[in-house]
């Protein structure tokens, strides 16, 4: 028997927050800051598993493959793979497409963005740069006339 596993269909939705009843709800980075959530998404794929018994002689992959395209698919599910945080005024981001009336109603600057809400606090990420190891740099001291 060979069993083929195929992970498709990536999906990833708007930042959402679960409740304690288990209900997914959209959420605003302000709600997310206040309650002290991280401002996240989900991802999902769709996973099939198909199966297919093939005599040991034959050619294993050209024969698997003809077999496993017969439909011969056991289930196909989608699965939840893991929360990820959820850049403010990315594509991902309920703020994006609003007006500039919406985001003042949301109590939302109409100009920031480009951070995470980590735990209700905002993170940034810095880019920082490394001198290359194994060079040597000679930097001369400005005069302060």
């Amino acid at each position: 028997k060979q069993i083929r596993i195929k992970v498709v269909n990536p999906a990833v939705t708007v930042a959402t927050y679960t409740k304690a009843d288990g209900s997914v709800n959209k959420i605003f980075p302000n709600k997310a800051c206040l309650r002290n959530l991280t401002y996240s998404c989900l991802i999902y794929v769709d996973v099939s598993c198909a199966m297919a018994i093939i005599p040991w002689n034959k050619a294993i992959s050209s024969t698997f493959h003809k077999l496993c395209d017969k439909n011969e698919t056991i289930f196909t599910q989608k699965v939840f793979i893991r929360k990820i945080p959820v850049m403010v005024r990315s594509i991902f981001c309920n703020l994006h497409g609003k007006t500039k009336k919406e985001l003042i109603n949301l109590n939302k600057c109409l100009y920031e963005g480009g951070y995470f809400i980590i735990n209700g606090s905002e993170k940034v990420l810095i880019a920082q740069e490394q001198p290359a190891n194994n060079y040597i740099f000679v930097f001369e001291k400005l005069s302060h006339s």
